[in-house]
């Protein structure tokens, strides 16, 4: 039993994402779930928007999970990058910061 929860572990770690990020930024404040399928993100101001995901990068000679890009059919929707983040609200860092680029803004934050 412990072999097949550790074969599976492994590839959930390793295999690429099986659930969205949740991601978050402030000024503005924002947050965003973002996934292989599409990404939602929402302005606070309760207007949810979402972005069909068509198809995901990783950078050129780096490991798939240091630098995801997401794209829809006009172009990227959202990058990932795999290193720590801190919010600027509190001393919490977390995994991975997030661009989000929208018809009207580019916007940084952090995933977790």
């Amino acid at each position: 039993m412990k072999k097949i929860f550790a074969s599976v572990l492994l590839s959930i770690v390793f295999c690429g994402q099986l659930h969205a990020l949740d991601c978050f930024g402030t000024e503005p404040f924002w947050g965003a779930k973002v996934s292989d399928s599409s990404v939602e993100l929402n302005m606070m101001d309760n207007k949810i928007s979402t972005f069909p995901i068509l198809k995901t990068l990783a950078a050129a000679g780096m490991t798939s999970k240091f630098l995801k890009v997401y794209s829809d059919n006009r172009g990227p929707v959202a990058t990932v990058i795999s290193q720590k983040c801190n919010d600027g609200m509190s001393d919490i860092v977390h995994p991975k910061e997030v661009v989000i680029y929208t018809p009207t803004a580019v916007l940084y934050g952090c995933c977790r």
